[in-house]
């Protein structure tokens, strides 16, 4: 398994409507990632920041979610709402995971 992280910065105040966007995706016609996502907020920080990972089987399996999720014809007017709430900077990761329980 691989999880594929980004981190997202946001204007002050707009974190939460960034965390509704993101669990409003479906509403957009957007694929659901298929291992499920995970969403990120501050509970105790000044930090305007919005963390989300994906899981996946494989590096093969994460191009192909985002080839259909670029695809999706309303993921541009999504897009367009997202980056109104943003700010500069951002960051992405590739995680290889191993769980253990």
């Amino acid at each position: 398994m691989i999880v594929n992280r980004m981190v997202f910065n946001f204007k002050p105040g707009k974190v939460m409507e960034a965390v509704e966007l993101v669990k409003a995706g479906g509403d957009y016609g957007l694929p659901e990632p298929p291992h499920g996502l995970r969403i990120y907020w501050p509970n105790i920080s000044s930090y305007d920041q919005v963390v989300i990972e994906v899981e996946f089987e494989n590096l093969a399996e994460h191009e192909e979610y985002w080839r259909t999720w670029w695809s999706s014809p309303r993921s541009e007017e999504w897009v367009e709402k997202w980056m109104e709430l943003r700010e500069a900077g951002s960051g992405e990761e590739i995680w290889n995971l191993e769980a253990m329980r």
